[in-house]
């Protein structure tokens, strides 16, 4: 039985694309990137990209992503859910990730988790939704459940809606196999 919804953050409920797109003053694609390191098509290094991609303002004034607001009530209504999110090497992202998810979606910093390694919290009881297919593939590895949020599709208003069908089928599921 799933007991706890796990969120990431960055292309799940904050525009990270977008927001990277306007500090290097590139075009924004849609939300629709070919690659994680989309940036070397820019030929940026990955020094280079994360240098203005840092320091408390950048993480603040992301946009949501579409649906991010529909998709956290949604899942409240759910079960209890907790943010999962890594943080680059910048030392304010921390903190300021935690104001960003307080401002938008009154997420108390107990419930904020901050940490690349999300597969170590897998188990039956949570359920991951999270747009990198290594942080979905590794969680599923270590015995949790998954969901790919299809980050390539982040403008879709629509999406969530898609994404609480899937949590709501597995779930469905668990609680007819105990």
């Amino acid at each position: 039985m799933i007991r706890e919804l796990l969120l990431d953050c960055d292309g799940v409920l904050a525009n990270f694309i977008l927001g990277s797109c306007r500090v290097h003053q590139r075009p924004y694609p849609g939300g629709v990137v070919s690659h994680r390191n989309y940036h070397h098509d820019w030929g940026l290094t990955d020094a280079e990209f994360w240098e203005k991609c840092s320091g408390t303002d950048f993480w603040l004034q992301l946009e949501l992503c579409a649906g991010a607001k529909e998709l956290v009530h949604g899942l409240r209504d759910m079960a209890p859910v907790t943010i999962l999110t890594a943080t680059p090497r910048d030392h304010t992202a921390h903190s300021a990730k935690v104001q960003w998810l307080n401002k938008h979606f009154g997420i108390p910093t107990e419930d904020i988790i901050v940490g690349s390694k999300k597969h170590l919290l897998a188990n039956p009881a949570h359920l991951l939704i999270d747009d990198y297919h290594y942080n979905v593939s590794m969680f599923r590895k270590h015995g949790g459940h998954a969901i790919r949020y299809p980050a390539n599709a982040n403008d879709d208003p629509q999406l969530y809606r898609q994404v609480l069908r899937q949590v709501r089928q597995i779930m469905k599921s668990e609680e007819s196999n105990p």
